[in-house]
């Protein structure tokens, strides 16, 4: 075992016994073969005399037989596996669409949501758990699983936004200007509010000021009853 070759003679012998070479062993005397390892695993010893073939780490994988060293492939970025001895790298599971993580990676967790998502995710053979996007209102700048910060009063922000300068201050445009004048005379009309670049007011604004001016007899009863 761990050797093979073919001998003869009567009054010399011929023929060697040659070592098995890395990356493959032999289990049985005889003329027979050594036997490669097989895909996902590898061997750096010589003349092995049993499956001994150590496999690719979680989060690598080789697709080739009767390797003699470890030259298993990374999983590549925004993928992870948790378990040991794969063969191809469709054997690698994909992260959160909104997450990376490194190459080589051999678990769910390494699946950090990006900026401007949060969520935990984990798993060995499948994901676990989704990214979800920051609402309006507030912002994440950091990948990881903290929760998203609310923008400041009297601020929003749009969907999954990422920094905190995505916080912009309220600023009531009221269009066109007859809308307006309509609000200020009888009978009162809905005015819709809106942040100066046209994202809806909603979030942590407490107090809204409105000022009506104009001339004529203008409406008392004009108010903001509701903000959504």
């Amino acid at each position: 075992p761990g050797y093979t070759g073919s001998l003869s003679g009567s009054s010399a012998l011929a023929g060697v016994c040659s070592a098995c070479v890395a990356g493959t062993f032999k289990t049985a005397s005889g003329v027979s073969n050594c036997t490669d390892c097989v895909a996902g695993k590898f061997k750096v010893l010589v003349a092995q005399n049993n499956d001994t073939c150590d496999s690719c780490v979680a989060g690598k994988w080789k697709s080739l037989v009767g390797q003699p060293s470890d030259t298993c492939d990374d999983c590549p970025q925004g993928t992870f596996k948790g378990t040991d001895g794969q063969t191809q790298e469709s054997d690698c599971v994909a992260c959160d669409q909104n997450s990376s993580s490194p190459a080589s990676s051999d678990g769910g967790d390494d699946c950090l949501c990006n900026p401007g998502y949060t969520g935990a995710l984990s798993g060995t053979t499948a994901l676990i758990g989704s990214c979800s996007a920051c609402v309006v209102g507030t912002y994440k700048a950091a990948s990881g699983t903290p929760n998203c910060t609310l923008c400041p009063a009297g601020s929003t922000s749009p969907i999954a936004a990422d920094v905190n300068s995505d916080c912009r201050k309220l600023a009531v445009l009221v269009e066109p200007t007859d809308v307006l004048a309509n609000a200020l005379f009888s009978p009162p009309v809905q005015i819709q509010l809106q942040t100066h670049d046209g994202l809806p007011i909603r979030g942590n604004a407490t107090t809204i000021r409105v000022v009506l001016s104009g001339q004529g007899d203008i409406n008392p009863s004009a108010t903001l009853n509701q903000v959504t």
